[in-house]
């Protein structure tokens, strides 16, 4: 699973990349311009966000050493899930411009996440229900001495 292992990683740059941004925009805290924070997200929460954002990539780089269809699904079901929020949230935020985009890009590159991880874990289960079709018929064979109608 090289393909996967390399969107595991893939997914914790992204992650780190954007609790890195999170963890700017809490120390600077803007109140005005195209960096303006909503009134809804004081800088601690912004700074809770960065770091759990963190966690999460150091996590995933983690992880990435294995990675299964398991993690695949799940991760492709968060990232998807995460990208329609940050599209919805991005909306009807009352930020400035840049934090706009910055929300519509996070999406989008969650949304390719997702749909990346999601590829890789179907081909996965395409991959090992071959190999366990492969396998049944080659056991009946071999219990058979190649005479499957026995």
């Amino acid at each position: 699973m090289t393909g996967a292992r390399l969107v595991v990683r893939g997914d914790a740059l992204v992650e780190a990349v954007l609790g890195a941004c999170c963890a700017v925009l809490a120390t600077v805290a803007p109140r005005q311009g195209a960096w303006r924070l909503p009134r809804d997200a004081p800088a601690a929460v912004v700074a809770v966000i960065a770091a759990a954002l963190l966690v999460l990539a150091a996590w995933l780089w983690w992880r990435s050493r294995r990675p299964d269809r398991s993690l695949l699904v799940l991760l492709g079901a968060g990232n998807g899930t995460t990208a329609a929020l940050l599209f919805w949230y991005a909306a009807i935020v009352p930020a400035g411009s840049a934090i706009v985009a910055l929300l519509s890009a996070a999406g989008v590159a969650l949304l390719v996440l997702a749909t990346v991880q999601l590829t890789l874990a179907r081909r996965a289960a395409a991959q090992t229900g071959a190999d366990a079709a492969g396998t049944s018929v080659a056991a009946v064979r071999t219990r058979t001495g190649g005479d499957p109608t026995r």
